[in-house]
């Protein structure tokens, strides 16, 4: 009804920047990774770190850029909604916001090793552009099934969906902006993802 639009439109704005954010960030990510390689910096690097600690650092330095300029849209998009007192917007948008904020971290945290990953096996960009084509490819999947969850929150595809960690993040904003998700889902998912990312 009236409250369902609303909610979709918050989804599908929520995915848009989700989707957006993650290509952007992670395509620095691969990107530095093969200038190091390239331009030998990281034979330096590697004498004094170890290859888990150089990946970390630079997925959590990324990370955390792309985490702050996330909030800021979030947080100006709230404020902006709180001085229009726009009545059309749903109850839920704080806390939708605050999720979305959540599930990029998770989401970023994933696709960005998986693009260093495809950085390391590389040694020219050009070669990296082909890699990252399939990763890429992944997340086009993933925002797809999260659209179809933004009608169909409840299906089998949609619970399958915000399980599966290459498709969690999106799938799961798209399902937590329509609200009702059960909370034992959300920390498997999370649960998932994290143990995904670590291994």
């Amino acid at each position: 009804g009236k409250a369902r639009e609303p909610r979709e439109d918050l989804a599908s704005i929520a995915l848009a920047m989700l989707f957006m954010f993650i290509v952007f960030y992670c395509g620095f990510l691969l990107t530095g990774v093969v200038e190091e390689k390239s331009s030998r910096v990281v034979e330096v690097l590697l004498s004094r770190l170890r290859p888990t600690e150089l990946l970390a650092g630079k997925i959590l330095g990324i990370g955390l850029v792309g985490l702050a300029q996330f909030a800021l849209v979030a947080g100006a998009a709230l404020v902006a909604l709180a001085m229009s007192e726009n009545t059309l917007a749903p109850e839920t948008t704080p806390s939708t916001m605050g999720w979305i904020v959540f599930w990029f971290v998770l989401g970023y945290g994933f696709y960005s090793v998986l693009y260093a990953t495809a950085g390391s096996l590389v040694s020219r960009q050009e070669e990296a552009e082909s890699l990252q084509f399939p990763i890429t490819a992944v997340l086009i999947v993933a925002y797809f099934v999260s659209m179809e969850a933004a009608q169909s929150p409840d299906g089998a595809a949609a619970v399958v969906g915000s399980l599966f960690p290459p498709t969690a993040p999106m799938v799961m904003i798209a399902r937590i902006a329509h609200g009702g998700v059960p909370w034992w889902q959300i920390g498997l998912s999370v649960a998932l993802m994290v143990v995904t990312v670590y291994g």
